[in-house]
């Protein structure tokens, strides 16, 4: 229970290990079904990788702070790109978040590192909307 994966957070937040299982599996199965569904989107290559490593860790039963550097990567991969073509409101927030959230973890001694698979879940959301017309961004702004 050392780590930050949904299985650990859920066990700390007070789930027995069956319900934390289920969690993990539904998480499991939905970080492989982001990850095959940005691959067969229109999506930038280095915002497919963003999905590829976020559902990385999101997925992964067993996760502990070094698992940390592929969400740092993902993170600063989606804040350039926002950099470039402007950001979704709340999307800079998200991916600052995201790439700081080792400075809270493990869970089991810092409690705000619960919300870390909520911030890799909203990370992977985020670069999905990225296949929406660009009007939808503000070029230039960084939210």
């Amino acid at each position: 229970l050392n780590g930050d994966s949904v299985y650990s957070c859920a066990v700390l937040l007070g789930a027995t290990r069956r319900l934390a299982d289920m969690a993990q599996a539904v998480a499991t199965v939905l970080s492989a079904a982001a990850v095959y569904r940005a691959y067969r989107m229109p999506l930038a290559s280095d915002l497919r990788l963003v999905v590829l490593l976020a559902a990385t860790i999101l997925g992964a039963p067993h996760t502990i702070g070094y698992d940390s550097v592929m969400l740092a990567f993902a993170a600063t991969l989606l804040l350039s790109r926002g950099l470039e073509e402007g950001a979704w409101p709340g999307e800079t927030a998200v991916a600052m978040l995201a790439y700081l959230s080792p400075l809270a973890n493990p869970p089991s001694l810092f409690r705000l590192g619960l919300a870390t698979p909520f911030l890799i879940g909203l990370l992977i959301a985020y670069t999905m909307m990225r296949t929406r017309p660009a009007r939808a961004l503000r070029p230039g702004a960084i939210a």
